[in-house]
């Protein structure tokens, strides 16, 4: 009986350091894990979303500095261009003859008047207040189109048709004359061929007159 009791509690004994045993090398293994588990298989935090603020709505003031800086910009950048331009057609010009060169140099002048014109009224900009803005802007706009009309003018005049080189022994084109010298012309013509025509009648008169007298009786 005893013995039985005896080898009853070496079981028991035996039976609960297993069982002990066994959680104790679960948890260690699980530890061990943890331990050595990457970074990336924890659960991380979620990042803080920032949104951007938006940009506040710019003031009248600051929209209309915006507007002036842009049309000054501009308009400048055209009238360099149309400078450019001149300087390029003066060479063209000067090629093409006196004639065309001559022009050319009238218009040119016209242009750079324009021209001028056209910085004056950018010199307005600045100065003016949103009262003013828009009649200031529409004088800009104005003096800055007729450089350009001008200037168009310009181009044509120089890029036109040739003028046909002068030939020794062939007639030549002429130029158009004024109204009042082709006027001057015609009278001229019509007086001489009316006293051509009364002299040619007066003589065939005193001819046939001379042919009707009747020789005298004798």
């Amino acid at each position: 009986m005893l013995t039985c009791r005896r080898l009853a509690c070496v079981v028991a004994v035996a039976v609960s350091l297993l069982v002990s045993g066994c959680f104790f090398e679960r948890d260690e293994h699980e530890g061990h894990r943890d331990r050595h588990d990457p970074p990336g298989d924890q659960a991380q935090p979620a990042a803080p979303t920032t949104t951007k603020p938006a940009e506040a709505p710019k003031s009248t003031a600051e929209k209309l500095a915006q507007e002036k800086d842009e049309l000054v910009k501009s308009a400048k950048a055209d009238l360099d261009r149309l400078q450019k331009g001149l300087s390029d057609l003066q060479a063209k010009a000067e090629a093409r003859g006196a004639e065309v060169k001559a022009d050319f140099g009238k218009l040119k002048a016209d242009v750079e008047t324009k021209m001028a014109a056209t910085k004056e009224e950018l010199g307005k900009v600045e100065a003016s207040t949103a009262e003013t803005w828009a009649k200031v802007k529409a004088g800009v706009q104005k003096a800055l189109s007729d450089v350009k009309e001008t200037y168009q003018k310009a181009v044509a005049r120089v890029e036109g048709k040739p003028e046909a080189p002068a030939k020794t022994g062939a007639a030549t084109a002429e130029t158009p004359k004024p109204v009042a010298q082709r006027l001057s012309e015609e009278k001229d013509q019509l007086v001489s061929s009316t006293k051509a025509d009364l002299d040619k009648l007066q003589k065939d008169l005193t001819d046939l007159q001379a042919k009707c007298t009747l020789p005298q009786l004798r």
